[in-house]
């Protein structure tokens, strides 16, 4: 027989209902239709699709032939029973002896069950006319199958503190993890990685010491993050875990946090400058004392590098160096000077440090000081006040009541001379001229040009003709030098 025709026969047996009541085939001897329901998941979370699969077979020892089958599928209801939605897969199956696993249908499920819900389950069920006897007799048959349900669930927190600060700067950033599943599911391998901290370490929180973050169990973690320079940082942090239901991945919603680092205040300093003797009779020597005090802000770097700029003194030296200056301290420095002219010398000072943050120069207040120097008395070198030897003491003599004995009148010298010594600071390598300038009030009187040396000293001596200066009493020499401060002196004009 050609296979056409029996693939033809078979069909007609399994599509046509028999017309009459028989047993079917000749010596069957029961009825057993088996249903059988898998699907294509072995385990399902909230909002997944899963698809059900239901298929029968009639291959039982002895199995008689099965027709006008309905055979449904029952979906889960959302509390994970198999009470929701029917499906009618077939209403006309017809199923010959020893026919096995026959597809009845494909049955597409979207998980909708209630939180909490740890398993669902789907039921089959068959209604068919089977040809067992001299009457058929309805028979049924009934299959279900059950599918593990994962709610697995991780929160995360992160925590800076301090959350902003003056740099240097130490935030100790503590996170949470926890598991907050609705359903069991340990989470193995737990991990956090945070963008802005690089060394997170699990601190605590693992109760039961079995390494798995357990339903419920919340696990503690912490991080150091430092800061030298200033800075925002805008972190981002994630975790996760292994689900021991379904074998993947859970995750926690991102955490983020921020620490602002800030560059620290400028530190300040305040100086004090004293002169003694502050005046004398020319010439004398002098000794400037600066005090320089620390009086920044409390959250100020403290100041290296202390030095004092003083155009009439040079250099200015601590009697006891301190390599840094903190808030509160001060240090003291000398600076001696001769003051070898009359009158009045006047110097503005300043000191300067370095900010021990960045290495930035600060300068403090100006503080200006006046030494006073009067000019020794003169002896008419034409007098002679000594008495000779022998000589009797002259006794009494008389005079006459309108006489008086005339003294010369000590003429002023028609040239005068004046001299000034000079240093600019810093006292770095120095090169090129010093212009100075002789005025008397607003008249210029004499200039000069006179080469510095490799430390910025000075010497200039002028003699001029008196006439020049007028009835000036006081002149002014002032210095000036490519690139330094402007110096000043004011010198006494000597009346002889």
């Amino acid at each position: 027989m050609s296979r056409s025709l029996l693939l033809a026969i078979a069909f007609f047996a399994i599509a046509a209902a028999p017309a009459a009541a028989h047993v079917d085939p000749p010596g069957c001897v029961n009825s057993d239709l088996q249903l059988n329901v898998t699907a294509d998941r072995t385990a399902v979370r909230p909002g997944e699709a899963i698809n059900f699969f239901v298929s029968a077979s009639n291959n039982s020892a002895g199995a008689c032939n099965i027709t006008a089958a309905t055979i449904t599928l029952r979906l889960p209801s959302a509390t994970g029973t198999s009470t929701g939605e029917l499906k009618t897969l077939t209403t006309t199956g017809n199923y010959l002896a020893g026919t096995g696993g026959i597809a009845i249908g494909t049955v597409p499920y979207t998980v909708a069950v209630n939180t909490g819900v740890s398993a669902l389950a789907v039921r089959a069920n068959a209604t068919f006319t089977a040809h067992t006897g001299a009457a058929d007799e309805t028979d049924t048959a009934q299959r279900s199958l059950g599918v593990p349900v994962t709610q697995p669930s991780l929160t995360l927190s992160a925590t800076p503190s301090p959350t902003s600060g003056i740099v240097p700067l130490t935030s100790n950033v503590s996170y949470l993890l926890k598991n907050t599943s609705s359903t069991t599911v340990p989470l193995t391998n737990p991990t956090i990685v945070d963008g802005g901290c690089a060394t997170v370490t699990r601190s605590g929180g693992d109760t039961n010491a079995n390494n798995v973050l357990d339903s419920g169990e919340g696990w503690t973690y912490t991080c150091q993050l430092k800061l030298i320079r200033p800075a925002e940082v805008r972190a981002t942090v994630i975790a996760n875990g292994l689900d021991s239901v379904d074998g993947r991945t859970v995750s926690a919603p991102n955490a983020s946090w921020t620490v602002t680092a800030s560059a620290p205040p400028r530190p300040h300093i305040t100086l004090t400058k004293t002169a003694s003797p502050a005046n004398g009779i020319a010439p004398f020597m002098t000794t400037y004392t600066y005090t320089v005090l620390n009086d920044s802000d409390p959250d100020a770097m403290p100041v290296t590098d202390v030095a004092i700029v003083d155009l009439g003194c040079s250099p200015a030296v601590a009697a006891a160096p301190d390599a840094s200056l903190a808030l509160g301290e001060q240090l003291v420095l000398t600076c001696s000077s001769q003051i070898a002219f009359g009158g009045s010398v006047t110097y503005s000072s300043f000191a300067t440090a370095k900010d021990a943050y960045d290495g930035a120069t600060i300068s403090s207040n100006s503080a200006t000081t006046t030494v006073s120097a009067s000019t020794p008395a003169v002896v008419n070198p034409g007098a002679d006040t000594t008495i000779p030897t022998g000589t009797p003491a002259p006794t009494s003599a008389p005079t006459s009541p309108s006489a008086t004995t005339p003294v010369p009148a000590t003429k002023p010298s028609t040239r005068v001379k004046f001299a000034y010594t000079g240093r600019f600071s810093p006292a770095r390598a120095c090169r090129g001229t010093v212009s100075l300038t002789l005025t008397a009030g607003k008249k210029r009187v004499a200039v000069k040009k006179v080469k510095l040396d490799s430390r910025c000293r000075f010497k200039v001596s002028f003699d001029v003709a008196r006439s020049r200066l007028a009835k000036a009493t006081k002149v002014t020499v002032t210095a000036k030098a490519t690139g330094k401060k402007t110096a000043s002196r004011r010198l006494t004009v000597p009346k002889t």
